[in-house]
């Protein structure tokens, strides 16, 4: 990191500034600008750019913010309830963007130029580049931070009657892609014999088939007509996947964990399925990733009756489960003991984390507004309190998932709080046009099913692109490119 010039501490007062060197002849003109830095985003573009000599100034004004809800109290700039990770462990095995500095600090870049703010810094620049800010956490802990803080930046120009700025890098021009596509699905149904039939046929289990007849219905209606999915190959198999360490259930050890709950189950029931195994098994004389390879499968459907230890979704990258196979494809599980809402459950969890990839957290977080709620425990509250706060009423956006835009507590579907919602302006994205209007869980339904296919159909599905992104969200989640 190179060296930097600070004047004041971390945590030192900050009623007043702290003078930068006296300009001279060669370090005019000079400019303040005042900008927010928000805690759940990673680095952020303040749009000024900053030369190699140039005096530059850095302070805090005004907000708060946490870097763990409900765990660490809010505060300014300067970390002072963070902790310091580089004092627990090596830098390198941190994740923290500066690991020598708090957690929950303010913090800053030009170029490669790291810098340590806290609450004010005085810097000559080493680099040149546009001047990001963030606080100082790991990218994938920025779910659970909350707050906003206002900060002022002052910068003195070094020669800057023979430097010119630089033209940004112009975003480059999508893929032109039609607007809607036919996904290709093999549908492996594990149905294993217990008592002498097969699962399928004991009380408290579904169709299989009935259950992907109307889900892929709702896939289309929710999409707009944009996708469709079309199954082109189903195996029905009788044995159990292997799990980690070559687990095999017996069916008498299966039919224990069935008829367990999460609490008494037995442990070999929590193990987690071996995907390596699974991808590569032959069923029906080939396996998974032979079928991707040389069938044109885009996505596959796992379903069963529970405790085979699969995840909801399972993105499958290039040349990794599967050898030499270089077209990515998802796996998505369904268990036939529940329903389709469960289904489209699971397909929401891989909307959120491939849109939060592809589009950023910073346009996410517009759509969605309850992002940071994931943090919270999945205890019951009849009330909001400390660990579940109230929503804001007169500002909500989609929600997700798990937590409608009305809602405080995990899975709460059928709360009948009204709050001002603008989710059915991103219909026209991009064109939005800051409208909101009252809702409640009666716009919905009032149940996880409504509400899943009420949030699925507000992922804008418009035609084109502009700004480097697609109108249509869901070319991100499918091909659209065939």
């Amino acid at each position: 990191m190179p060296t930097l010039h600070p004047t004041r501490s971390i945590d030192s007062p900050i009623s007043t500034l702290t003078p930068l060197p006296t300009p001279t002849s060669s370090t005019a003109p000079i400019f303040e600008q005042y900008t927010e830095v928000y805690a759940n985003y990673g680095w952020q573009d303040t749009g000024i750019f900053v030369f190699s000599g140039d005096q530059v100034q850095i302070q805090y004004i005004s907000g708060e913010w946490t870097h763990w809800i409900g765990q660490v109290p809010y505060s300014d700039a300067s970390g002072k309830y963070g902790y310091i990770c580089a004092t627990y462990m090596q830098p390198s095995e941190c994740v923290e963007p500066i690991p020598d500095f708090p957690t929950g600090a303010l913090i800053g870049k030009i170029g490669g130029q790291l810098l340590k703010i806290g609450n004010t810094i005085s810097f000559t620049s080493d680099d040149d580049g546009y001047l990001l800010l963030r606080i100082n956490d790991a990218d994938i802990g920025l779910y659970d931070n909350a707050g906003t803080i206002t900060v002022r930046v002052t910068v003195h120009r070094s020669l800057a009657g023979n430097k010119a700025i630089p033209t940004p890098t112009p975003i480059p021009a999508l893929p032109v892609v039609q607007e809607s596509t036919v996904v290709n699905v093999y549908v492996i149904i594990f149905d294993p014999e217990i008592n002498g039939r097969p699962l399928t046929q004991h009380k408290g289990f579904n169709d299989p088939h009935l259950l992907m007849q109307q889900y892929i219905k709702d896939i289309e209606t929710v999409t707009g007509g944009s996708v469709t999915y079309r199954v082109i190959q189903e195996s029905v198999v009788r044995k159990f996947p292997t799990k980690t360490d070559g687990f095999v259930y017996t069916p008498e050890e299966y039919w224990r964990c069935i008829n367990s709950t999460a609490g008494n189950a037995p442990e070999y029931c929590h193990r987690s399925v071996d995907y390596s195994a699974v991808v590569n098994t032959h069923y029906d004389s080939r396996s998974i990733c032979e079928r991707v390879q040389n069938d044109d499968i885009d996505e596959v459907w796992e379903l069963e009756g529970g405790w085979l230890g699969f995840r909801e979704y399972y993105i499958i990258k290039p040349n990794t489960l599967c050898p030499g196979l270089a077209k990515e494809f998802t796996l998505m599980t369904f268990n036939y003991s529940r329903g389709v809402a469960e289904m489209l459950h699971s397909m929401g969890h891989r909307v959120e984390e491939v849109l939060q990839e592809k589009l950023g957290i910073v346009l996410w977080d517009r759509f969605d507004g309850q992002r940071h709620r994931y943090a919270q425990d999945y205890e019951y509250s009849p009330v909001p309190d400390d660990r579940h706060p109230e929503v804001n009423a007169t500002e909500t956006h989609c929600g997700n998932i798990h937590f409608p835009p009305n809602a405080y507590l995990h899975y709460q579907y059928d709360r009948d709080f009204p709050v001002l919602s603008d989710c059915d302006d991103w219909q026209f994205f991009p064109n939005l046009r800051g409208e909101k209007r009252t809702i409640n869980c009666s716009t919905w339904g009032c149940d996880h099913y409504g509400f899943m296919k009420w949030w699925l159909s507000h992922i804008p599905h418009n035609p084109g692109a502009s700004g480097g992104v697609y109108h249509n969200w869901w070319k991100y989640i499918f091909q659209f490119d065939r």
